[in-house]
């Protein structure tokens, strides 16, 4: 079963939401995978992500608050970060998992009534759902055409998502075969992947 860890500071608002929502997205679209979150920081699960999640009906409260140091001897497929780049340094989890990121900003940061602060924690849930529904359905499109083994063994590189532009690019080494063709050859054949090799 594939093996998905989210990383934040904190692992109290974004990668607790996020958390919830690819449990639930991935048991919607049949997909099997293990769900895991943690921050560099722990604290404690912010009742403001509790109760957005509980408006699209997910309930995250019975999730804790978890240090990355808990899963280091746990092998994952995939760590995503959630942190924002601009205020933020990220976690770094050691290993040869594939690497997504997605820098999104701290909704906890937001200052104002509980209805502004809640708003903060709505638009970041609503930004996570969008990202996880296009990688879970670019995941199982892989699946299908046979690539996403490749994508899984060790000797496959780098693997992220760009929400800036909604492109998936993944980058292969010189030379490794992608359904029995030379990944250069392969490039730009799959909608919104982009396949490169290292030079």
């Amino acid at each position: 079963m594939t093996q998905v860890l989210i990383l934040c500071t904190a692992n109290s608002a974004r990668s607790q939401m996020a958390e919830g929502l690819l449990r639930d997205i991935t048991h919607q679209q049949g997909q099997s995978m293990d769900v895991y979150s943690a921050g560099a920081f722990p604290s404690t699960v912010n009742p403001l992500a509790i109760e957005a999640m509980h408006e699209i009906g997910l309930d995250i409260s019975q999730q804790r608050s978890k240090s990355l140091t808990e899963f280091l001897n746990q092998p994952f497929d995939y760590v995503i970060t959630v942190c924002d780049n601009a205020a933020e340094s990220c976690p770094i989890f050691p290993g040869s998992a594939q690497r997504i990121h997605w820098s999104l900003p701290d909704p906890a940061a937001v200052k104002g009534s509980h209805e502004q602060q809640l708003e903060s924690f709505r638009q970041v849930r609503n930004d996570l759902e969008g990202y996880f529904q296009d990688w879970v359905r670019t995941l199982s499109r892989l699946t299908h055409r046979g690539q996403r083994s490749r994508l899984l063994r060790a000797d496959a590189p780098s693997f992220a998502y760009f929400p800036a532009d909604g492109k998936i690019t993944v980058t292969f080494p010189e030379g490794v075969c992608v359904s029995g063709c030379r990944c250069c050859a392969y490039r730009g054949r799959a909608q919104n992947i982009t396949i490169k090799c290292d030079k």
